[in-house]
């Protein structure tokens, strides 16, 4: 379990000009925070924690000790993310693990809801955001080929949300045939049907010897 911080901004407010080095000092003090301490009070097991966008304000004396500036920012920023938590407007998406985001992409990605797309880039899940519903779909094929102990459990996760919210049905209809097969041969739970899969429909589309054309 780790925290890291894809971009960090500061802007600093002072009555009187601050030493590049001083500015460096206290950068360098944020960094020695323990991240990985912040995260496992945010987070558990393999749980991800995606924020977008946490603002921070934080008012130190020009003299306190670079120490002291590090140890307040980070007591600030995990209240921070503690009410990035709480909030519901859309900031913060948090997924159990791995397969969990997996089935929600697809899901929402076969309804046309790409909202969180900036999420799943965070985690390499897509490539980059901007994409099109059905390119997040074929990203997130490609990922369950890489990890196939995935691709099974993901597919029981859309077969258990079904009755609710009829997400096998979704992505049943938003993923082209070949895609499905490519997932299904990736999983061993059911490769080695999947294989058996296109010649039997082969047979079934030749006519018998004694059949009319």
């Amino acid at each position: 379990m780790s925290l890291a911080i894809h971009h960090l901004h500061t802007r600093l407010r002072c009555a009187e000009g601050v030493a590049p080095q001083r500015l460096a000092a206290w950068h360098d003090a944020f960094a020695r925070q323990d991240g990985d301490a912040i995260a496992a009070r945010c987070a558990a097991g393999d749980e991800w924690v995606l924020i977008r966008r946490i603002p921070l304000r934080l008012r130190w004396q020009g003299e306190v000790a670079d120490g002291d500036v590090g140890r307040a920012w980070g007591e600030a920023l995990e209240q921070a993310i503690a009410r990035a938590l709480a909030g519901e407007d859309g900031t913060c998406v948090r997924y159990p693990d791995r397969r969990a985001a997996l089935a929600d992409l697809l899901c929402r990605a076969a309804a046309g809801d790409l909202a969180r797309a900036w999420a799943w880039h965070r985690m390499g899940l897509i490539p980059r955001e901007g994409l099109r519903g059905e390119e997040v779909l074929h990203a997130a094929v490609e990922e369950l080929v890489r990890a196939p102990e995935l691709a099974w459990p993901v597919i029981f996760r859309l077969l258990q949300a079904e009755p609710a919210s009829g997400a096998l049905t979704a992505v049943l209809r938003a993923l082209p045939h070949a895609q499905w097969l490519r997932l299904l041969e990736a999983s061993p739970r059911s490769a080695g049907w999947a294989r058996m899969l296109p010649a039997a429909r082969a047979r079934e589309r030749q006519p018998a010897p004694d059949a009319p054309w």
